[in-house]
């Protein structure tokens, strides 16, 4: 019975840790994202939906995440991915917001702050559950 335990606590502390790597390489992703995204949109500030990521001139050892995607719309730009839950999705939020950057979670077409604040809407094509990143 000590044997469970300690392989359920041992397991437990896996999953935090991995939840924890996972959370801060995502916000290392949307960082270097965002600041080539910005760059690309001041040149070209009418551009509206997806930025294509050929475009950006990202560093070669960059590899996104899988869905995370440079976005701009009506004089914003913004960075989003879509996660498999609000759990998942509340971590990477975290540790954006402790990044000092302006984000929040979709929710039916809001953006939420980490406050439970609504920000905006979301562009259509935002998923729920997806952390967005406000870059402008």
């Amino acid at each position: 019975m000590i044997l469970v335990g300690l392989s359920t606590q041992n397991s437990h502390r896996t999953r935090a840790l991995y939840d924890s790597a996972y959370a801060v390489d995502t916000a290392r992703n949307f960082g270097v994202l965002a600041s080539k995204a910005a760059t690309l949109y001041a040149a070209n500030p009418t551009y509206s939906g997806v930025l294509p990521q050929g475009a950006l001139g990202l560093p070669t050892w960059y590899t996104p995440l899988p869905g995370l995607t440079a976005f701009a719309n009506g004089g914003h730009l913004l960075v989003y991915q879509p996660q498999a839950s609000a759990a998942i999705g509340g971590r990477v939020l975290k540790q954006l917001a402790a990044t000092g950057q302006i984000v929040g979670m979709c929710l039916n077409g809001t953006i939420y702050s980490p406050a439970n604040v609504a920000l905006m809407a979301a562009p259509v094509g935002v998923p729920n559950y997806a952390v967005v990143q406000i870059v402008l």
